[in-house]
């Protein structure tokens, strides 16, 4: 789940830091968020990622900005892959989600074999052997 979040990554002119993307591209969109990526020398890698409160800010953003100019260089504008923690934690989602639809299914299982043995207990282990006993009980036949 993105909690009503969006990424767009932005390909930047290199003397572009995250104060002037915000105000280039966030500008009348409140809860926005930038990160200008750098290198360890601190100089520009040429990109960069905003952050939208919206699904809806964010396609209109990229459909706004892609291929314009700015500072002499045409920007890309697309929605960005996921944050690595946030891919992290819908697949940890995902896998317990399966885990417990096994469980369910084991479970089930588990009664539906109790269940069967209860019967052969009670001399029933032939299922319609029980239906046609239920019916006989009921109305008197078979």
């Amino acid at each position: 789940m993105n909690d009503g979040f969006s990424r767009l990554w932005v390909a930047l002119p290199s003397d572009v830091d995250a104060e002037e993307l915000l105000e280039k591209l966030g500008r009348g969109v409140p809860g926005v968020s930038t990160v200008a990526m750098k290198n360890m020398d601190g100089s520009s890698r040429g990109f960069g990622f905003i952050t939208l409160p919206s699904d809806v800010h964010s396609a209109a953003i990229a459909a706004a900005y892609n291929g314009t100019k700015w500072k002499g260089v045409r920007i890309q504008c697309a929605l960005a892959r996921p944050d690595y923690l946030e891919r992290l934690r819908r697949e940890k989602e995902a896998r317990a989600d399966e885990e417990a639809e096994r469980t369910r299914k084991k479970r089930s299982a588990a009664a539906a074999f109790f269940e069967n043995l209860q019967l052969q207990a009670q001399g029933e282990s032939n299922p319609i052997l029980r239906i046609r006993k239920n019916i006989k009980e009921v109305y008197g036949q078979a």
